[in-house]
Parts: C-alpha cells; sequence; structure tokens
C-alpha cells in the first residue's frame, strides 16, 4: 500500500479496527504499507491489522516505492518509481455526457497508481505525449494511450 491507508484518526473507530482484524485473520498474506501525508495514527492500526508499516521511501532494486516523489523524481528522476498520492483521473467527455475515472498514468520517469475511495475525488492529469493512461471503468481496464 503506497499512503494514505488511513484518512484521519476520527476514522479509525474500534469497529472498524477489529472489522479489519477479523478480516485479516482470514486472509494471511504480507501487507506492507508505505505511510502517506494522511497516514496518522497508522502504527496502532497496522499493529492491530498485522501489517508491517515501512520508511517513507522503499527501494527494490531499481524501483522506487514512495507515497509522493519529489517533484524532481516527477519530472526527470530515474525510471522506475511507484507512488499513490497523486490520486490521478481522466475526463472523458463526448456527447453531452462526461465521466471522471480513476487511473494508472505512467510517465517517462514512473508510476501513479489511481485511488479507488469516494472520499479522495481525484486529480485530473496531463499526460504528454510519451505517457500511457490506462481508465478504470467498472470491471474494465480501458488503455487511452
Amino acid at each position: 500500500v503506497l499512503g494514505d491507508l488511513l484518512h484521519a484518526p476520527v476514522g479509525t473507530t474500534s469497529s472498524l479496527l477489529e472489522a479489519v482484524a477479523e478480516w485479516r485473520a482470514g486472509f494471511p498474506a504480507q501487507i506492507d504499507v508505505v505511510p502517506g501525508n494522511h497516514d496518522r495514527g497508522l502504527h496502532r492500526a497496522a499493529a492491530r491489522w498485522d501489517m508491517d508499516v515501512l520508511p517513507a521511501t522503499v527501494t527494490l532494486g531499481a524501483l522506487t516505492l514512495t507515497h509522493d516523489p519529489d517533484p524532481h523524481q516527477r519530472a526527470s528522476g530515474p525510471e522506475g518509481w511507484v507512488a499513490g498520492h497523486l490520486h490521478p483521473v481522466v475526463r472523458l467527455s463526448g456527447g453531452g455526457d462526461a465521466l471522471k475515472l480513476p487511473c494508472f498514468w505512467f510517465t517517462r520517469s514512473g508510476l501513479v497508481l489511481p485511488a479507488f475511495s469516494a472520499f479522495t475525488g481525484g486529480g485530473p492529469i496531463y499526460p504528454d505525449r510519451t505517457d500511457r493512461v490506462f481508465a478504470i471503468a467498472d470491471d474494465a481496464v480501458i488503455d487511452l494511450s
């Protein structure tokens, strides 16, 4: 998980902690969390949910995992970062209709993952001609490149 697992401490209720702990008991996979800017209270929840909290930046070979790459990395940094902070969305319109869809955004230097929660809203992206964009609509992933 690349950050913002929890939005705010007020949402980390005892009933939520218990519900996720019950789910985790039946789902014994390793879950690692790179903390994000909204993850206040993450350590308490992660301990209860059997998740490991990692440093803010994790390097796996040539791949860098981070919540929010600094602007230099985004613009011209080394290839191979993956981030979750920007919550990219694309807007599709035509015939008087419009959709705003979460998307995967592959830039020349990294990948920005979509957010799937209703409260994130999403930030519009402005891909250049070398970027690749994959929108998510219902059960489909659509290549818009």
